[in-house]
Parts: structure tokens; C-alpha cells; sequence
């Protein structure tokens, strides 16, 4: 696994950031209407090769979790109505949890706990591109997500 960058200071950081504040503000700034392709997307295939060896498809057990958990009128509403990040961490961690458990149960092993966060995580960040969100929720739900800061 490679290793990732780590900026020198918070500086540093807040400088490469303010760098790149256009890009990721039009990247955000785009819509899209299909779930399927939100999730397909949301994570690469690059990030499933760790799990080769499993007995299903990585992607595939990942996709059908999140096409299961986002159809699901109930998981909308919670999400549209977090209004903090202690909210949405807490209600994160439970999603983290499902996807965890999910995976155990169809490939007979636990996945490593920085991957079911990442994943979600990822998922995350694309799915506040769905056009069912408003502006309101978008843009508040932007402000929570914990995004890897790679590509």
C-alpha cells in the first residue's frame, strides 16, 4: 500500500488547501441523478485490490450493501435531517457498523477497520452529489464529511 502524503505542519496543509479551493468547490458543486452510478463510482477498484482473495467480489458485496441502505426512505431522512457533526459522526459510525457487519456476513471474515470507515467515507463524498439533496443539505453535509485527502 503506498504510503500517504503527510504535510509538514497544519500550515502547510491549510496552504495546499486554499490551492485547490476552486477545483474542489466545482467538484461539488455537480449534480447527479442515478444511485447505481453514485455508488459504483464512489469508490475505485483500486482500493478493492487489499481484498482479492475474498470469496465474493469486494465491490459487488460493497455496492449491494449501499444500494440496499440508500433505497431506503428511512436512511434518507436521517441524513437530510443531521444538523451537527456530532449528529452525522454518530450516525457514520452506525453506518460504518452496518456496512462491518454486512461484509462479515458475506465473506465469512471481518474487514479491517480502517476500510469499513474509509469506504463509507467515500461513499459519502459522491453521494452528496445526489440531486435529491438541496443546496441546504448538500452544502451542510459537506462541511461534515471526513474525506481522504488523496486524489
Amino acid at each position: 500500500m503506498t504510503k500517504p502524503y503527510e504535510w509538514p505542519n497544519g500550515t502547510a496543509l491549510v496552504k495546499d488547501l486554499k490551492r485547490e479551493n476552486k477545483n474542489l468547490a466545482k467538484w461539488f458543486d455537480e449534480r447527479e441523478d442515478i444511485l447505481r452510478e453514485i455508488i459504483r463510482v464512489s469508490v475505485e477498484g483500486s482500493t478493492f485490490r487489499a481484498f482479492h482473495h475474498m470469496p465474493h467480489r469486494p465491490a459487488l458485496v460493497f455496492r449491494e450493501w449501499a444500494l440496499k441502505k440508500l433505497t431506503s426512505r428511512k436512511t434518507i431522512l436521517l441524513i437530510k435531517g443531521i444538523s451537527s457533526i456530532k449528529e452525522y459522526d454518530t450516525w457514520l459510525k452506525g453506518f460504518s457498523s452496518s456496512f462491518y457487519r454486512h461484509w462479515k456476513r458475506k465473506m465469512g471474515q471481518f474487514i479491517p477497520y480502517r476500510p469499513s470507515r474509509k469506504l463509507p467515507d467515500l461513499l459519502m463524498k459522491r453521494l452528496v452529489l445526489w440531486d435529491i439533496f438541496t443546496e441546504y443539505h448538500r452544502n451542510r453535509l459537506i462541511n461534515y464529511l471526513h474525506i481522504p485527502l488523496d486524489r
